[in-house]
């Protein structure tokens, strides 16, 4: 009697596990179909663009497959998004997107902040900016990762306030602020900074806008400590003839930490009027400025070779054992390079 019933139990169960194998595999091949229709809509203008606002209000598997698609589409793809989106009622995908960035559901908010995102709905900002304190730290992440995609003077300025938070790690929002399209905001967020200056400092450094080095030099000299420090590593980010003739002067400061972090920095701006200041670094009395003293020197060229070779000739022991290093350094980069 037991093993008919055993028997029933056991391909009723085969029979679940089949039935929802064919239920994935059927999805799976839907979703493959809508996201190679929707990378076409996105790629190639098309009368049938109200799929797109269609898959952003869709299922989860919908929004899922349009940010495949998204994601899949070439590097002028927002040209052609927003194309794509030109014939749709954009008030409609983007009341139902700020109904599920409320959602109890997190992976719900998620999805819909990266669709805000990768979509360009900057009137959904004010939203974006509240789930940069949600409870769901990956939540929190996604929109300051879309707030970012939408590249505003508002999304700026909410990333920039969120620094003053600790609900999300300053070197993420860091790494979305660090764009040429921010530098304006955080070049004015800088002059009323506190304690996220140093973040904002280190944003401009990626940034690469040769308007950050003024700002930047007078921080360098003026700062606090942690202020000088990140001006220094910023400025050898930034590069040019004013970033190394900051962080030349850089070498004179006060504390060891920004001494080394200037040196640091001119192994990234080589110049040839650093370099008599480069080697008397190498006989400071802090190990980590004669090191970056040494480094930089071994990427300054001619002039650079020429001042290890004098200290590793010198008498001072410890800038001597730094300069050979380099040298030796140097020697195995040339052979290498001739390999």
């Amino acid at each position: 009697m037991l093993a008919p019933i055993l028997l029933t139990v056991v391909l009723v169960l085969l029979a679940i596990v089949v039935a929802r194998k064919l239920q994935r595999d059927l999805r799976e091949e839907r979703s493959a179909q809508r996201r190679t229709l929707l990378r076409g809509l996105l790629e190639e203008p098309d009368s049938r663009r109200d799929l797109v606002a269609a898959a952003a209000c869709g299922s989860r598997y919908a929004q899922a497959d349009l940010l495949g698609a998204l994601a899949m589409a070439q590097h002028d793809g927002r040209t052609r998004i927003a194309d794509a989106l030109a014939r749709v009622d954009r008030g409609r995908v983007q009341a139902d997107l700020r109904r599920r960035l409320r959602a109890r559901d997190a992976s719900t908010r998620a999805r819909a902040a990266l669709l805000a995102g990768r979509l360009g709905l900057d009137r959904l900002t004010d939203e974006l900016v509240e789930l940069l304190r949600d409870e769901d730290a990956d939540v929190r992440l996604t929109a300051c990762a879309a707030l970012g995609l939408l590249e505003s003077p508002a999304a700026a300025a909410g990333l920039i306030g969120a620094l003053r938070t600790d609900s999300i790690l300053p070197v993420r929002i860091v790494e979305r602020l660090g764009r040429p399209w921010a530098v304006d905001a955080l070049l004015a967020g800088l002059a009323v900074a506190g304690d996220e200056a140093p973040h904002l400092v280190r944003a401009l450094g990626l940034a690469g806008d040769p308007r950050a080095a003024e700002p930047l030099t007078r921080l360098l000299l003026e700062g606090e400590l942690e202020e000088r420090i990140s001006a220094a590593r910023a400025l050898g980010s930034l590069g040019g003839e004013l970033a190394g003739a900051a962080l030349t002067g850089g070498l004179r400061d006060k504390t060891w930490e920004v001494r080394a972090q200037a040196a640091r920095a001119l192994s990234e701006v080589p110049t040839a009027a650093a370099v008599p200041l480069l080697e008397s670094a190498l006989g400071d009395a802090n190990w980590w400025v004669r090191t970056n003293a040494a480094s930089a020197l071994g990427q300054a060229g001619v002039a650079g070779q020429e001042a290890l070779r004098r200290v590793a000739a010198g008498t001072d022991r410890f800038g001597a054992e730094r300069a050979r290093e380099a040298l030796d350094l140097s020697v195995r980069r040339q052979e290498a390079a001739h390999a």
